[in-house]
């Protein structure tokens, strides 16, 4: 299970991506709680209005809770809105206004959530601090409680993305070079329809901001998205969602080929630049016969 989320403006804009097909398969109309309408749009649109009354520039929370592909298609109402509930209540919102719309997409049912901040009785927002930790607590509080398949709370790969990719870019000149350099790496950097427009995509189909990912604190290395739309001036790059898909579809095919070995023996997994130039570099030495190193 996955739960990601954070504060936002633009409530009209968000009600209408919520409300948009895109690449989904299907949406569903969750469920409204604490607003005045029942009709979605214009129930987001009333939770950011409070934006011009607290001169607040986030005055809603967006959050997507996706459990896994197999779980998310059988996975009960009464679960959904635990989830959700139990979320508003570790964030400390319980009672705020919320809206729940359900998307349906090569992964499975995902659920994105619209909170209110603005509390009537304070006049002010709900604080949203350390969002990252509470979401990775409810996500592990929900997955034993529904007994998920426990998702690790660290992603280890990450400390070393980021380091391959500075380097990427250090030892480039160019866009193509770059594009080039993290390949080898076995990543895709691609382009994004949200707020942020680089994306990096690893092996396995997790995407990461790219930008972020070119920050190194301690050296006080950055990189700017002004410098990044310059060096990828007149490049096309591949669709985010169209990169994630066809390596899901990809993962799918070899889960498939090892658990029927014998009816896909001439499917072999596609080789990056990294897994050749490791083989070609082993290849080039003979493994050592302990016995004849004992004689001498």
């Amino acid at each position: 299970m996955i739960i990601k989320g954070a504060s936002r403006g633009n409530a009209e804009q968000l009600a209408d991506y919520l409300l948009t097909m895109g690449n989904n398969e299907e949406i569903r109309v969750f469920g409204i709680e604490g607003a005045t309408t029942d009709d979605l749009k214009q129930a987001v649109i009333e939770m950011g209005r409070f934006e011009e009354i607290t001169k607040s520039k986030n005055p809603v929370f967006h959050a997507i809770i996706r459990p896994s592909h197999a779980e998310s298609l059988v996975m009960p109402d009464e679960h959904w809105l635990h989830s959700i509930k139990t979320h508003q209540k570790n964030l400390g919102w319980e009672g705020q206004p919320w809206a729940g719309v359900m998307h349906k997409d090569d992964d499975g049912w995902h659920m994105h959530v619209v909170h209110q901040k603005y509390d009537p009785a304070t006049g002010k927002m709900r604080r949203d601090n350390h969002t990252h930790h509470k979401n990775d607590n409810t996500r592990e509080e929900l997955e034993i409680e529904f007994n998920h398949p426990r998702t690790p709370r660290r992603n280890l790969d990450r400390p070393v993305l980021t380091k391959n990719v500075i380097e990427a870019w250090q030892a480039s000149k160019d866009g193509p070079e770059f594009i080039k350099n993290c390949r080898v790496h076995g990543y895709t950097i691609a382009f994004s329809t949200t707020r942020r427009p680089y994306m990096i995509i690893d092996e396995k189909g997790r995407s990461f901001d790219l930008m972020k990912k070119l920050v190194d604190k301690e050296a006080k290395f950055s990189v700017r998205t002004k410098q990044m739309r310059e060096r990828m001036k007149n490049m096309e790059l591949p669709l985010d969602k169209v990169v994630i898909k066809e390596i899901r579809a990809n993962q799918k095919v070899y889960k498939a080929a090892h658990e029927n070995k014998e009816l896909f023996e001439d499917i072999k997994p596609i080789e990056t630049d990294k897994a050749r130039r490791k083989r070609e570099f082993l290849g080039k030495f003979t493994a050592r016969d302990r016995d004849k190193d004992h004689e001498r």
